[in-house]
């Protein structure tokens, strides 16, 4: 089972990062497959040089990313407190919405539950943690949990008030940069090379 879930992962993960790249370069669509490939191989590449080199140059995307998401969304949150990006939200919360089954709201579990892929990776990594062990590990799947639930409420509060739905050819994510940062600027591009990496790193788990 957890050889499944390592190729379930490493699959998710890089197909996710994938279509990060090209929500950002829209002419690469159609290649998502090619992009994975080369993100694979990259990463096989890496390991083949051994995990210590490629531990230390992977935590480079984790801090980008961290400080991006976190940056974008104070920017988001700035600009609807201060009414520069007016209320476009496509229903208000708890309108009752027709043709919702319990299908979709499962389809949603589902896809929501692969944010969660890779907290195992803590748990495994236990034995190189410093004395003592068991609390570092603890702080640091602590510490994992308030950042991801700040990233969860911030991107899902942004995204409603935008009124961003699914659009083919591009992620939700790319929708909530664009319209944060005001169009396809060197933010916006900076948000999805950060996400496209983290992906990769996610795969690497």
């Amino acid at each position: 089972s957890l050889l499944i879930d390592y190729m379930l992962t490493v699959s998710v993960s890089v197909s996710a990062g994938a279509e990060a790249i090209t929500s950002a370069i829209p002419a690469l669509y159609g290649k998502q497959v090619i992009i994975s490939l080369i993100i694979i191989f990259i990463l096989m590449s890496m390991n083949l040089r051994g995990m210590s080199e490629s531990a230390n140059f992977l935590m480079v995307p984790v801090y980008l990313f961290v400080v991006v998401m976190t940056g974008m969304i104070i920017w988001g949150l700035y600009q609807v407190a201060t009414g520069a990006i007016p209320y476009k939200a496509t229903s208000f919360v708890g309108a009752a919405i027709p043709g919702v089954s319990m299908a979709l709201i499962f389809r949603a579990f589902s896809s929501g539950s692969s944010s969660l892929t890779g907290v195992e990776a803590i748990s495994n990594a236990v034995p190189f943690f410093k004395m003592p062990k068991e609390k570092n590990a603890a702080k640091t799947l602590a510490i994992m949990a308030a950042i991801l639930g700040f990233f969860f409420a911030g991107i899902t509060f942004l995204n409603y008030w935008y009124g961003i739905v699914p659009v083919a050819k591009v992620t939700v994510l790319s929708q909530v940069a664009k319209e944060t940062f005001g169009g396809a600027g060197i933010m916006y591009y900076v948000v999805q090379f950060a996400t496209a990496l983290i992906l990769a790193v996610a795969a690497n788990t």
